[in-house]
């Protein structure tokens, strides 16, 4: 499962929870009663934000307090296993520049201060990759504070977009 290793499913397994489908049913259903089934209800898609709630109200999350990562890692684990044409990574790095322009022009900055790089297995030739990598900065230090927040509330408000997972990185 994405980002599970070896200590955190050793630390799972002596709590008592022996599968990815054990955990869902118990987020799902509040206990292990057998019925199987994902995260979404049952009477049509789940918002995100349900879905994120139902985990946090389970007794898995209070027990064991699994980060953002593992959370979306239980809650999309089939799709994890999807992997993404270079064609849809190109796809994901359209829609963030998109929003980064939108999100520098709000600040009074032109496009030529856009600082956006694909990176990870697509910048390195992968033809199938499990993410998308995009990294987003500016040349002018005003426009760098609060750009990441910034992205997200343009993809999120104006575009539409959900996000899965935009996180702050550091660059080397």
């Amino acid at each position: 499962m994405h980002q599970v290793g070896q200590a955190t499913a050793r630390k799972w397994f002596d709590a008592g929870y022996t599968s990815v489908k054990q955990i869902q049913a118990e987020i799902m259903h509040g206990g292990e009663d057998g019925r199987e089934g994902g995260l979404k209800s049952e009477g049509g898609k789940e918002d995100g934000k349900e879905e994120l709630e139902r985990v946090m109200q389970s007794g898995f999350y209070k027990s064991q307090r699994p980060t953002q990562e593992q959370i979306f890692g239980l809650l999309y684990v089939e799709e994890y296993g999807v992997k993404m044409t270079r064609e849809d990574v190109a796809g994901v790095e359209g829609i963030v520049r998109e929003a980064a322009l939108k999100a520098l022009e709000r600040r009074g900055l032109g496009p030529e201060t856009l600082l956006l790089v694909t990176c990870g297995g697509y910048r390195r030739g992968k033809e199938l990759n499990g993410d998308a990598d995009v990294l987003v900065s500016c040349t002018q230090a005003e426009g760098q504070v609060g750009l990441r927040e910034e992205v997200k509330k343009v993809m999120v408000e104006e575009m539409g977009r959900e996000i899965l997972m935009l996180k702050e990185g550091s660059a080397v």
